[in-house]
């Protein structure tokens, strides 16, 4: 059993953490709640533990392929296919930036020496669309035509997304013999 499974059981559930049986019939409405607490503390643990893990998986995907050991950020280990988010996605401020390049408009900042060059209040807005999350195709649109002015901008308000990685489990017949064997025991 994993040691962050619930198991319900006849008479109850096992607190993981604990190793103790709540019988769910019988604890006061007190108990309970403790109990949901507890789990809601574990809950956070095993999600800054899985980030901690996540971020170590990526740091050696990087490593490996800085080396020259992997081409690509997806391998195969413990029986499972593991795929690293490459790092290239952005978030975005996405009120901020708008605010920020509207307010540079207004200055005459974003006006380009050849007029088909030159960046309006449209052009600001549709990069935005209707819920002001940048468009990314209509902002790079926008960073193409003032590169010099608007990349430095863009870089202020924005940041790397932190980096996912994904398992899956291998289909069976590329998994190895031991964990098969470690499975039918």
């Amino acid at each position: 059993m994993n040691s962050l499974e619930l198991v319900r059981g006849v008479d109850g559930v096992v607190n993981p953490e604990t190793g103790e049986v709540l019988d769910l019939s019988f604890a006061t409405l007190d108990e309970l709640v403790a109990a949901r607490e507890a789990l809601n503390v574990l809950w956070t643990q095993r999600n800054q533990a899985a980030l901690m893990v996540d971020e170590e998986l990526v740091r050696r995907a990087d490593q490996r392929v800085a080396a020259g050991d992997a081409t690509s950020y997806s391998f195969e280990a413990a029986n499972s296919h593991v795929a690293v988010a490459t790092g290239s996605a952005r978030d975005y401020d996405a009120d901020g930036l708008r605010a920020e390049l509207m307010d540079m408009y207004d200055r005459g900042k974003l006006v380009a020496p050849v007029a088909a060059n030159s960046i309006d209040r449209r052009a600001i807005e549709q990069a935005f669309g209707v819920h002001y999350y940048p468009k990314l195709r209509q902002f790079g649109n926008l960073l193409r035509l003032q590169p010099d002015v608007i990349g430095p901008v863009f870089e202020r308000f924005s940041s790397p997304k932190r980096r996912t990685v994904r398992l899956e489990p291998l289909p069976a017949h590329r998994r190895t013999v031991e964990a098969i064997a470690e499975e039918v025991s």
